[in-house]
């Protein structure tokens, strides 16, 4: 599941994990993607769901919007293609998300956790995505080694109603392991009416759907704050390289 080193090269890698099922990681990905190319930052999705919702969404986006490219990930290559052929991006992408399917696990979850920069985890409200949640992050330090490749994580609460709260059995852990949980999504029927459009949700032009989106300013401002970081490290790091004087030999 791990994309070649040269797939988009400069741009910065995002995925939506969770073993669990239902979680709305496609949902969260197809937003994500649609915001960003709304904002003109080249975007590129990659759907390892053999369900491939997401794919087939940005390739139902309306000629009115911006388009996305999509990769099919989870499809062999065809005869004659190379899976580095297969996985390419666009040479302008910016931002890469990644859909990932149920059952994530061991080798698989690994490869993924190699090639991001930053990890999302949705969790729904049932207490069952909750302990499925916490038992996925337990393997995504011991199996996945987040911690050591440097991967940022966060959970978002997805799909709660108004009067529902997060399991505090889970804020707990969360918090154990310093691990955010950056917002709380509404479950709410406007994210259906913009997948069915070929849309994201701040491109619906509904009210509503913009007082949605205040929920999530602060998924956006943890993911680019982050990735800002990470760029102004390694643009350090290139300048400390260039200016380096050869060591002197005896």
């Amino acid at each position: 599941m791990a994309l070649p080193a040269h797939a988009g090269r400069k741009a910065k890698r995002i995925a939506l994990v969770n073993s669990k099922g239902g979680t709305g990681k496609s949902t969260i990905a197809m937003n994500l993607a649609a915001y960003y190319q709304s904002c003109r930052i080249p975007t590129t999705v990659y759907d390892f769901d053999p369900q491939e919702s997401l794919a087939t969404w940005a390739g139902e986006r309306p000629s009115c919007s911006t388009p996305i490219a999509a990769v099919t990930a989870a499809r062999k290559p065809d005869a004659g293609t190379t899976r580095t052929w297969q996985l390419r991006a666009p040479e302008n992408t910016r931002r890469i998300i990644l859909d990932t399917p149920a059952g994530l696990c061991g080798s698989s979850l690994q490869e993924i956790v190699r090639c991001v920069d930053s990890l999302i985890i949705p969790v729904g409200p049932s207490p069952l995505d909750s302990r499925a949640t916490a038992r996925f992050v337990q393997e995504l330090m011991l199996v996945g080694k987040a911690r050591e490749q440097r991967v940022r994580i966060a959970v978002v609460a997805n799909r709660h109603r108004p009067d529902s709260s997060v399991c505090p059995a889970l804020v707990r852990f969360l918090s154990a392991l310093r691990i955010p949980i950056v917002t709380v999504l509404n479950d709410s029927n406007l994210y259906l009416q913009a997948a069915e459009r070929g849309v994201g949700l701040h491109e619906l032009p509904l009210p509503d759907a913009q007082i949605e989106m205040r929920r999530w300013r602060p998924l956006l401002r943890w993911l680019e704050a982050g990735l800002a970081r990470e760029t102004a490290r390694c643009a350090w790091s290139e300048r400390s390289a260039a200016t380096a004087r050869p060591a002197r030999h005896a």
